[in-house]
């Protein structure tokens, strides 16, 4: 009963994982869509009336940061990383999901350092409320915010996938 409840909740948590997850990474689409009208806009108005979109700049600057960090979790989570199967493909289905176990694990850690430090600079950043100027005034702390919970969204995908892997190796299950 009690594992059973057990199962329920880590579903139900899961789901809303899965939900933030993918509206993080269709607000990095979102995002790309303001990026390419902004610049469109730029090139329009610099072309044809000699005047430039102000604020493009320190706008795009910053969606180029949401651009990469909100989409990470959502592509990990579709197995749409760069994946070089030259070496695992040689190797035998156990060896080959111990790799990946191996490369998951590195990647985990590897994103919990960015996340850690996009955490304190982010704080640092927000406590000052850092901008840049330019032709305007633009803030830069959102962009660090969002940094560190794409980064933070993406460390959990990793761990979600480390299970994954770990439930195959144990089970001997070759279906992925």
């Amino acid at each position: 009963m009690r594992a059973n409840m057990l199962k329920v909740f880590f579903r139900r948590i899961y789901r809303v994982y899965q939900m933030i997850v993918r509206t993080s990474g269709t607000f990095s689409g979102v995002c790309v869509l303001v990026m390419v009208l902004t610049i469109v806009l730029d090139v329009i108005g610099r072309t044809f009336f000699g005047k430039p979109l102000e604020g493009s700049f320190e706008l795009n600057e910053v969606l180029m940061v949401l651009i990469v960090f909100l989409g990470l979790a959502w592509t990990q989570s579709q197995r749409g990383n760069v994946k070089i199967e030259v070496f695992t493909s040689r190797l035998s289905y156990k060896n080959a999901r111990a790799v990946d176990l191996a490369v998951l694990t590195m990647s985990l850690l590897f994103a919990s350092l960015i996340t850690i430090g996009g955490t304190v600079e982010a704080l640092h950043s927000t406590r000052i409320r850092e901008a840049v100027w330019g032709i305007a005034r633009f803030p830069v702390w959102p962009g660090k915010i969002m940094l560190a919970f794409g980064c933070f969204l993406l460390c959990i995908q990793f761990l979600i996938d480390i299970i994954h892997e770990v439930g195959h190796l144990l089970s001997g299950n070759q279906k992925i």
